[in-house]
């Protein structure tokens, strides 16, 4: 939880958080108005934005989040 929390108080200092979305937003801009996006989906794209440095280079469909970006591009 202390992980998180201190997450969360990264991606707020600055407007660190809002610089991840808009830059997903850039880079999706014309698939995003399909997506399925509610709150979590858009905590996880927040997560998944700031953390790619290390998530990509591990193996997204056996930690789950290939599936995960399908469902929120509508592609289960």
């Amino acid at each position: 939880m202390e992980n998180f929390e201190t997450f969360l108080g990264e991606m707020e200092d600055g407007g660190i958080g809002r610089q991840h979305l808009r830059t997903i937003f850039r880079s999706f801009e014309k698939e995003i108005p399909q997506w399925r996006i509610d709150t979590y989906s858009l905590f996880f794209l927040l997560v998944l934005n700031a953390k790619w440095d290390v998530l990509q280079k591990k193996d997204l469909v056996q930690l789950g989040i290939k599936g995960a970006t399908d469902r929120i591009k509508g592609a289960e």
